[in-house]
């Protein structure tokens, strides 16, 4: 099938990047914990903003 080398290669490039991320899964964990935490915090000031009375 044409394109099937092509997938396993990507395939071993998500298999290897989840095996460099589980050896650093402390530094990473922070970095995601930080990046979720920036977005949520975001989106309840949009929604807090959107909400306020009188905020134009």
């Amino acid at each position: 099938m044409p394109g099937d080398g092509h997938w396993s290669r990507r395939k071993a490039s998500c298999l290897y990047q989840k095996h460099e991320i589980s050896n650093r899964g402390e530094d990473l964990r922070s970095v995601i914990d930080a990046t979720v935490g920036t977005v949520c915090a975001f989106a309840r000031g949009s929604e807090a903003t959107a909400e306020a009375p009188g905020y134009t």
